[in-house]
């Protein structure tokens, strides 16, 4: 059951289907196409100078190519083994340009083909193997390799850009590195490359895992950046998801003729316990594909309960919220695999095949090898335990400094202040100033025994609450 993995936007299927070495999911964030259009196959490029490389092919000759859900290039198998037969055959009937050019024909011989397809071994894209799993750390480890471009190489924002998104998804889960491609042995990894007017990426581990940088090449759009890495780490757009009608209302009459292929609901997933997600990074926004984006009125989709966390930041697109963060550890905490969070208790989050990040609370059962790279494993306070809240629950801006002149809407942008929680970018960028998203660290918890810690700390140190007891286990 562990491996037959879809939650709310992972990639695993629950239906068994093969997919071809060739096959290509990319998807474009923050826009819309509506055109279709075939593209080229994908040549492995060679291995250049550290993390840069050069390919004299380029992947796709045009991004509007194959557009499934407004930006994602699928094979048929894809979308049958998520969506069913019946949507990937009516993509068929339109003459969809689907990523795997055998599966462009609707003839007889070809569709039988597409349907043995399905009784067969799906072939798993988690990057949790063995060969991606850091041996004195603990954490999965995703090469990747950026494109020796003039397009990069003139523009270091660009570059920087792309660091930071790596670094801000491994500093928030705790459980991933993201290390330069350096060996030819390295045969999956991910590949940023250059395409102008583009920001998009595959779905899931691939040789390589794409993703094109192209209008989201500036510090503005770190957060897409990071929504397209999720994509190569395998997760899904939420509002996929198939309970997505128990907490949005779908408007079909408000969407743009011809575009409501793209809100149709995947058939089954194994959701590892975790709820529902209005404020997932990976989520539509309101407006999507509508017939007049710029008046609510005309919103495609609508929050079933607009009290519920998250509903008022839908479509956000600046940080990974707390359940994506979440999700990820659910998927590659262990070197055995996803977990389900019904399953996981102060005493068993941890363990030498499941080892914890930094401040996880979870009993480390004074082993320090059940620890991430250099933490250990250590007693907390007999009377309580305060630690950190984990970095998806922080302000990202800096609490408004009373020695700058009088405070006024227009500093928003720049500082965490109450006045500015009305503003959805507030409530992403500021969520305890805001309270955007309740933490666990707020709520009373029993104390695991032992926790992994920095080397250098004997004790967990105190934050702003001194009340503030442990988080949930994999919060």
């Amino acid at each position: 059951m562990l491996h037959q993995l879809l939650q709310q936007r992972l990639l695993l299927p629950a239906v068994a289907v093969v997919i071809s070495s060739s096959s290509r999911v990319v998807v474009v964030f923050g826009s819309v196409h509506n055109g279709v259009r075939r593209r080229s196959s994908v040549a492995s490029p060679s291995l250049q100078n550290d993390n840069f490389l050069t390919s004299s092919t380029d992947p796709i000759s045009s991004i509007d190519a194959a557009l499934f859900e407004g930006d994602l290039l699928v094979s048929y198998n894809d979308i049958a083994a998520n969506y069913g037969q019946v949507v990937a055959d009516k993509l068929v009937d339109t003459g969809f340009a689907f990523t795997d050019s055998s599966d462009n024909s609707n003839d007889t011989t070809a569709a039988a083909a597409r349907k043995l397809g399905l009784t067969n071994e799906y072939l798993q894209r988690t990057w949790n193997t063995p060969h991606h799993r850091q041996a004195s750390t603990g954490k999965l480890r995703i090469p990747y390799v950026i494109e020796n471009t003039i397009h990069f190489q003139n523009n270091n924002e660009t570059l920087s850009t792309i660091k930071k998104a790596l670094s801000i998804i491994e500093q928030t889960t705790g459980i991933v590195a993201f290390v330069p491609r350096q060996s030819s042995t390295d045969v999956d990894y991910i590949y940023f490359r250059y395409m102008a007017n583009t920001c998009a990426a595959t779905l899931g581990r691939s040789s390589p895992s794409l993703i094109y940088i192209g209008w989201c090449n500036t510090r503005a759009y770190t957060g897409e950046i990071i929504h397209e890495i999720l994509h190569t780490l395998g997760f899904w757009h939420e509002q996929s998801r198939p309970d997505r009608d128990s907490y949005l209302t779908y408007n079909k009459r408000n969407v743009i003729s011809g575009m409501e292929i793209n809100f149709e609901r995947q058939i089954s997933i194994n959701s590892l316990g975790s709820m529902y997600d209005y404020g997932s990074i990976m989520h539509y926004p309101a407006n999507a594909f509508s017939i007049s984006p710029g008046n609510s009125l005309y919103n495609t989709l609508v929050p079933s309960n607009e009290e519920s966390s998250g509903s008022s930041i839908m479509g956000q697109s600046l940080r990974m919220s707390p359940t994506d963060v979440q999700q990820l550890r659910l998927l590659y905490q262990c070197d055995t695999g996803p977990r389900n969070i019904n399953d996981i208790t102060f005493d068993t989050l941890c363990s030498i095949n499941c080892k914890c990040w930094e401040y996880a609370i979870g009993s480390c059962h004074d082993n320090d090898d059940e620890c991430m790279g250099d933490l250990i494993c250590g007693a907390p306070p007999a009377t309580g335990i305060v630690v950190p809240k984990s970095m998806e629950y922080q302000d990202m801006l800096p609490i408004y400094n009373l020695t700058v002149p009088r405070f006024h809407v227009g500093y928003c942008s720049t500082y965490c202040h109450a006045d500015c929680c009305h503003l959805t970018d507030s409530q992403v960028l500021c969520p305890d100033t805001c309270d955007t998203w309740s933490s666990p660290v707020d709520e009373e918890r029993p104390n695991p025994t032992t926790m992994c810690m920095p080397s250098t700390e004997t004790t967990v140190t105190a934050t702003t609450n001194p009340n503030m007891n442990p988080t949930s286990a994999v919060s």
